[in-house]
């Protein structure tokens, strides 16, 4: 079993604007997975950028007041090269 603070991951903003803190990743862990697992906030007034991948990603989202709490489930794990973001011009 691994065990997490998620207030112990560092959190980066992502190129659509996400807040993220990075899990679980194979490039990352001792782990046999082929999936990534991101903790991700938005905050009240910002949005994500839409955006696609080449893999399967899969949210689970905790939504009330404050900030836009979510899972993300990227499989195969997300890559860079893989995702491509539409911002406005």
């Amino acid at each position: 079993m691994l065990i997490k603070d998620i207030n112990s991951i560092p959190e980066f903003t992502a190129g659509d604007d996400t807040i993220l803190r990075v899990i679980l990743h194979p490039d990352n862990e001792p782990l046999p997975i082929g999936y990534s697992l991101a903790h991700a906030r938005v905050k009240p007034g910002k949005i994500s950028y839409p955006h696609t991948l080449k893999s399967t990603e899969v949210y689970y989202e905790n939504t009330g007041t404050g900030d836009l709490v979510f899972l993300c489930v990227v499989n195969p794990a997300w890559k860079s090269e893989d995702e491509a973001i539409s911002r406005p011009i």
